[in-house]
C-alpha cells in the first residue's frame, strides 16, 4: 500500500491528470487516513472545477464522480462518529517498512 500511495504521489507531482489526485485520496480513504482523504478530496475537487475541461455532472454519464461524491459523505460521517483517530491496524500497518517499494 505504501508503494502504492507513492506511486501516485509522483503522478500528482507530474501534474497530467487531476483524476490522480482522486485515485490518491481513495487509497487514503482505504489506508484510515480519513482526514487527508477528506481534504485532498476538496482539493481535487477544487482542481476539477478550475480546469478548462467540465465532464458531465450527471451521474448516470460519470460514475466516478457520483463516487466522490459519496465518498466526500462519508469521510464527513466517519469525522462525525469517530473522530480523526486512525485505528491501530492502520498505523501498524502504514509504519512497517519491511515492504521494499521499487524506485524508492
Amino acid at each position: 500500500m505504501r508503494c502504492a500511495l507513492s506511486a501516485c504521489e509522483r503522478f500528482i507531482l507530474l501534474r497530467t491528470n487531476p483524476k490522480e489526485m482522486r485515485d490518491y485520496n481513495i487509497l487514503l480513504y482505504h489506508c484510515g487516513l480519513y482526514e487527508q482523504a477528506l481534504k485532498f478530496l476538496k482539493l481535487y475537487q477544487d482542481m476539477k472545477s478550475s480546469s478548462a475541461q467540465n465532464p458531465s455532472t450527471d451521474p448516470v454519464r460519470n460514475p466516478e464522480e457520483d463516487a466522490v461524491k459519496k465518498l466526500i459523505v462519508r469521510l464527513n460521517l466517519i469525522a462525525m462518529e469517530e473522530g480523526w483517530t486512525r485505528p491501530w491496524y492502520v498505523r501498524n500497518y502504514l509504519g512497517n517498512n519491511s515492504e521494499p517499494c521499487l524506485g524508492s
